[in-house]
């Protein structure tokens, strides 16, 4: 009898098991969404991928967000919420939670534009895939990346107002990031990082300094960068040059 009810059981447990999960892919699908700014003067922005490639970059747009995304399962079709306080936007994009157990082949692409007409407070938590994040020429107030598991490049470069306080929390992974020559750059680096290649920093103890900083003794980017990332390049490079 117990013998019976266990099997019973392991029977049960197979079949949810196989219920949860989606066997085939589904046809690739692409979507569309725009944010109006809607007289907003500033906006924080959060992007949550969950997996895939995601890239951003900041244009002359009227609408505080433009994005195209691809996708061949129905639980990667992100979810894009806007609410406005006052005169300022709070928009995430996330990816819609599933308990889905995915078997074959996962594809998710996220194309994301930015407007640069007002400042903006931007946050990513970025799971596991391929970011490109080309911010140049954003009103950049503050930036937050939670790096994950993957590859992540990042594009600080191009004329800035004000000062920029940045941070990349942990990962496992390669992160490139490029800096300015223009103006003063300051990096404190802690954790347990694989390597970290910074050519043209000076560098005293855990903290990288580009020249323009060191000369001035000002800094209009300090950005901090902690956690389990296998490796870190900085990178400086003149504003006027391409990206990535």
């Amino acid at each position: 009898m117990r013998l019976h009810s266990t099997a019973l059981f392991a029977v049960i447990v197979l079949a949810t098991l196989a219920a949860a999960c989606e066997r085939t892919p589904r046809i690739d699908q692409t979507t569309t969404a725009v944010t109006p700014l809607d007289n907003a003067t500033s906006a924080s922005v959060r992007i949550r991928p969950g997996a895939g490639e995601v890239v951003v970059r900041g244009g002359e747009i009227g609408d505080l967000m433009k994005g195209t995304f691809r996708f061949n399962r129905r639980h990667f079709e992100p979810r894009v919420d806007v609410l406005k306080v006052g005169d300022r936007a709070r928009l995430v994009i996330e990816r819609r939670r599933s308990r889905t157990i995915f078997l074959g082949p996962i594809r998710s692409t996220w194309d994301i534009q930015l407007t640069n007409r007002v400042p903006l407070d931007l946050d990513f938590d970025l799971g596991a895939g391929e970011a490109e994040l080309d911010l140049r020429g954003l009103n950049l107030r503050s930036l937050a990346v939670d790096m994950g598991v993957g590859k992540l490049t990042l594009d600080l470069t191009g004329t800035r107002e004000g000062r920029l306080e940045a941070s990349i929390d942990g990962g496992i992974g390669e992160a490139t990031v490029y800096l300015p020559t223009e103006v003063g750059v300051r990096v404190r680096v802690d954790g347990g990082l694989g390597s970290i290649r910074a050519d043209g920093f000076v560098k005293t103890g855990k903290v990288f300094t580009n020249p323009a900083g060191e000369k001035s003794g000002s800094v209009a980017i300090d950005l901090e960068i902690d956690g389990g990332i296998g490796s870190v390049s900085l990178r400086l490079r003149d504003s006027r040059s391409a990206s990535f």
